[in-house]
C-alpha cells in the first residue's frame, strides 16, 4: 500500500501546519520546532528516560526512520517525563535518530495514555488510528501495519 507507492507527493509542509487533516497534535520538539505528524502515516512512540523497554525499543525505531522517513513515514519519539530538561541529556547516551517532542496532559487525555509506558501509536495519512501497542513493540508487527498504512 502506502509504502509500495513511494513519497506522498505534493504534501506540504506549510499546508499541512495551516489545515491539518486529522486533528493530531503537534508536538513541541525537544532543542526547539515542532513536529506536525498530520498528513502523514506516523508512528507516535511515547516514552521515559526511566523506561527501560522505551530504551530497548530505539533501535527499531531508528531503523525505521532509517528505511522509512524517506517514503514519508513519520516517527517521533514523545518523551514523556515530567522534567523535560534531562532528556537532552538522555539523548547523548542513547541517540534517537528521530524527531523527540515533548507530551502535554492533554495529549496523554486524548490518548489515555497512562504510567504504564511504552506505548506506540501508528496512524495512516488521513489521521485514522490504525494500531495502539501497549508495552514493548514487536518490530515485524511494527512493519505489518506500516505495510498496511496509506
Amino acid at each position: 500500500a502506502f509504502l509500495q507507492k513511494g513519497d506522498m507527493a505534493g504534501a506540504s509542509a506549510t499546508a499541512t501546519a495551516a489545515s491539518p487533516i486529522s486533528g493530531l497534535p503537534v508536538f513541541a520538539k525537544v532543542g526547539g520546532g515542532s513536529i506536525d505528524p498530520n498528513g502523514k502515516v506516523a508512528v507516535l512512540n511515547f516514552w521515559a528516560t526511566y523506561c527501560v523497554p522505551c530504551i530497548r525499543e530505539i533501535p527499531v525505531f531508528n531503523s525505521i526512520e532509517r528505511e522509512l522517513g524517506p517514503k514519508g513515514v513519520v516517527v517521533a519519539g514523545i518523551s514523556m517525563d515530567e522534567d523535560t530538561s534531562i532528556v537532552p541529556e538522555f539523548l547523548k547516551k542513547h541517540p534517537m535518530g528521530y524527531p523527540v517532542g515533548v507530551s502535554s496532559p492533554d495529549v496523554n487525555a486524548k490518548f489515555n495514555l497512562g504510567e504504564d509506558l511504552p506505548v506506540t501509536l501508528v496512524f495512516d495519512a488521513s489521521g485514522k488510528l490504525l494500531k495502539r501497542f501497549d508495552g514493548s513493540i514487536d518490530d515485524s508487527e511494527l512493519r505489518k501495519v506500516l505495510a498496511t498504512a496509506e
